[in-house]
């Protein structure tokens, strides 16, 4: 039997928009899939070799070089909000660059495969997995040995007639994932160390699946379910021991509600152990369950207390429970808070504790501009720093395929160029538009009953202007920001009654609905996009911003503080020449 070469592509960013970074997001699928495959079907488990994967982003010919050169048989690549451009644009070319015939296997959040006829869109791609794979990816490389032919009653693969008009799926949640998919496929872990030595590698731990909730921005279960499952009968402690003999530190916690369980907290007193032993473990994220007890307490106690993340964060969405209700969260604003306070006072002088963040999403339905500034205020004035991201629809969450959902908050989306904290490939917004290939472009919700696209632009440049003015990277937001609020909001208030502010507004409007970017030029013909005209406003009005602090009587050292940062801004006013 010829053994089949597999090559898994997933690639955590574009290298040729940054092609310095060193910092790569490992895919932990093949691990899963060989796992399941070995203990299911442990005779012919040798013959599918897994080739170390492939997480940088490579162009078409590159790819067909590593084929070429690999003698890879199977290309299976994952697609996420962030990669899924991307990928299915490399994919696109590849099998008219290799001499030899391949299939492509295609699955991950972000496959629509199903719902969007993407066998129509994406002819070159082979087999669609929605959901959950390891039962397909089963089917899949026994078809492929020529053991068993591939039936259309397998699970979570798209199953299309002859002429590919028809169309067969039936999802499953997949049980029985009692292993670790690390522990059972050390040779690949290692293997792919040594492929990515000198690369800052991010690891995903995952100890359970699915998510009880249904979040409407959310896609967990691939939106089709609410179900969840632990590993069961897995020596959570040998886990951790194997990820520190490796060095596998930096690790992003992937479960939906790690606290949930009670061995969620001796999972992590275990990380802490290798901590005190001088292991460097670190979060670079993390998501801990919506409810606050007992369990979430102790974990972002010790999140703090031995120093796992410099960026502590809880995440709320919004502060109103009737945006909260909307969004079908779970979960309040106050106690959220409630915990942030408790960390500030226990280890604000021990620990040195000044900025916890708290993620937002702007565009929620039942937001409006005037609660969003609320939501600001709230944040900021209680000494925490907002994380905001624009509401970017995922393809498989409820407010995407809901229509009655949609139906009810009125609810318009379109593809819009994310420029919040996103590189760009143009010199100005029409150089940006034009180029579809490289600018990250993306469905996101534009209008819902409570705001319009207007809105939505004032939302984002209000969220801009605070990022700006109150810089998450220079001053504590606990004991300085907060304590400050009351000389920070009236200036706010008068920047944003300025006519540079309008202006910047009809600007970012006008290009938001003629090209879908919420950016303008500078005078100097230059696209601002990551706050820059905030900046140019602040460098413009600095009389404004002496006279408000004059008015509100601030304290002369704290005026300092905050004026030295702002100076940097004078030299960009000319920006907004006009």
């Amino acid at each position: 039997m010829k053994p089949i070469n597999v090559a898994f592509y997933s690639p955590s960013l574009d290298k040729s928009i940054r092609i310095d970074y060193i910092e790569v997001m490992v895919n932990p699928t093949p691990y899963y899939l060989h796992a399941y495959f070995k203990k299911s079907q442990p005779k012919y488990a040798p013959y599918i070799v897994w080739k170390p994967s492939l997480l940088l982003g490579k162009s078409g010919e590159e790819l067909a070089k590593y084929i070429i050169e690999n003698d890879i048989d199977v290309v299976c690549a994952s697609v996420y909000i962030w990669n899924v451009q991307q990928v299915l644009h490399t994919l696109s070319t590849i099998k008219g660059l290799v001499n030899k015939p391949i299939k492509i296997v295609i699955g991950g959040p972000s496959c629509d495969g199903f719902n969007d006829e993407w066998n129509t869109k994406y002819p070159y791609i082979d087999k669609f997995v929605v959901g959950q794979g390891e039962k397909a990816w089963e089917a899949i490389a026994l078809d492929m040995l020529g053991v068993s032919a591939l039936s259309d009653q397998t699970t979570n693969i798209v199953h299309f007639s002859k002429d590919k008009k028809e169309t067969k799926y039936e999802f499953e949640f997949i049980r029985g994932i009692h292993y670790s998919p690390y522990l059972e496929c050390e040779d690949l872990v290692k293997e792919l160390i040594q492929t990515y030595e000198g690369h800052d590698m991010l690891w995903p731990y995952e100890t359970q699946r699915g998510c009880p909730y249904r979040c409407s921005f959310c896609d967990w279960n691939g939106g089709q379910s609410n179900k969840t499952q632990k590993r069961k009968e897995v020596d959570f402690v040998a886990e951790i021991d194997f990820l520190a003999r490796n060095k596998m530190y930096r690790l992003h916690i992937s479960d939906s509600n790690f606290g949930m369980w009670d061995v969620d907290v001796d999972i992590l007193k275990r990380i802490c152990y290798y901590k005190e032993q001088g292991h460097p473990f670190s979060f670079v994220s993390y998501g801990i369950s919506k409810f606050v007890n007992h369990n979430f307490r102790e974990i972002m106690r010790l999140i703090v207390k031995y120093d796992l993340t410099p960026w502590p964060k809880l995440s709320a969405q919004d502060v109103h429970p009737h945006v909260l209700k909307a969004i079908n969260r779970p979960g309040s604003w106050e106690d959220h808070k409630e915990v942030g306070l408790e960390l500030y006072k226990e280890f604000h002088e021990s620990k040195g504790l000044n900025k916890i963040y708290v993620e937002l999403i702007m565009g929620l339905p039942g937001q409006t501009y005037e609660s969003w500034i609320a939501t600001l205020d709230e944040i900021y004035s209680n000494g925490f720093i907002p994380r905001s991201y624009p509401f970017l629809i995922l393809s498989n969450a409820p407010a995407k395929y809901d229509l009655d959902y949609r139906s009810l908050h009125g609810i318009k989306d379109d593809l819009v160029y994310e420029v919040i904290d996103m590189g760009t490939t143009g010199k100005n917004v029409l150089e940006v538009y034009h180029n579809t290939a490289t600018n990250f472009l993306h469905c996101q919700i534009i209008s819902t009953n409570t705001f319009s696209e207007y809105d939505l632009v004032k939302m984002i440049m209000a969220d801009q202007l605070y990022r700006i003015m109150l810089s998450r990277n220079k001053w504590p937001a606990y004991g300085f920001i907060d304590v400050n609020w009351k000389h920070i909001k009236p200036m706010i208030t008068a920047l944003m009654s300025t006519s540079d502010y309008a202006f910047i507004l009809e600007q970012r409007y006008a290009n938001f609905m003629k090209y879908r970017i919420n950016a303008m030029d500078s005078a100097q013909d230059k696209i601002l996009v990551n706050g820059a005209d905030m900046s140019s406003l602040i460098g413009r009005n600095y009389d404004l911003i002496h006279q408000s602090f004059a008015e509100t009587n601030i304290d002369d050292s704290a005026a300092a503080k905050f004026l030295e940062v702002w100076d940097q801004f004078k030299p960009t006013a000319h920006w907004l020449n006009r």
